[in-house]
């Protein structure tokens, strides 16, 4: 091998390695700030999440659609929203009747101990009916909870 070849194909190899380090960098550039003759590209994602959840059934928007504050981007499916009112009415339901029976228990036990006695049945009683009335609080403030929540097939917009 000669002087001269091994030079040719040195300066080659060195403009090869060249071009290629400084197109892979004008990639990078242009991936991470495109841009056009006629302006640069930006994105603005915004995440969009609703104050309840379930199915979307239908979506008001299209793709690059410029919205504003309060329009209408989806409607959610109805049935979850009928179900979990049903469920809360129906915990609720349940609370009551556990506090009427829990009420009732103090009274026979206070009628069975006599005046001015607490047996244990009463104190127990007593402490079930506060765990109930807690529970009925709750579940009166799940139900109201459940109706602010829309009406069956009333469509979700962008607060304000």
């Amino acid at each position: 091998m000669n002087k001269p070849f091994i030079l040719r194909l040195l300066i080659t190899t060195a403009v090869i390695v060249v071009a290629v380090l400084l197109g892979h960098a004008l990639w990078k550039h242009y991936l991470y700030s495109p841009w056009t003759r006629d302006g640069r590209v930006r994105a603005e994602i915004v995440q969009v999440a609703p104050d309840v959840s379930g199915l979307v059934s239908r979506v008001a928007v299209i793709d690059n659609q410029r919205v504003r504050k309060g329009d209408l981007l989806f409607t959610i499916d109805p049935a979850r929203f009928a179900n979990a009112l049903e469920q809360a009415r129906a915990n609720l339901v349940a609370a009551e009747a556990n506090a009427r029976a829990a009420g009732a228990n103090i009274n026979s036990a206070r009628v069975v101990a006599g005046p001015g006695e607490r047996p244990a049945a009463a104190r127990s009683g007593e402490a079930a009916a506060g765990e109930t009335s807690g529970g009925v609080g709750r579940l009166e403030a799940e139900r109201h909870a459940a109706g602010r929540l829309p009406r069956a097939g009333k469509p979700a917009a962008l607060p304000g």
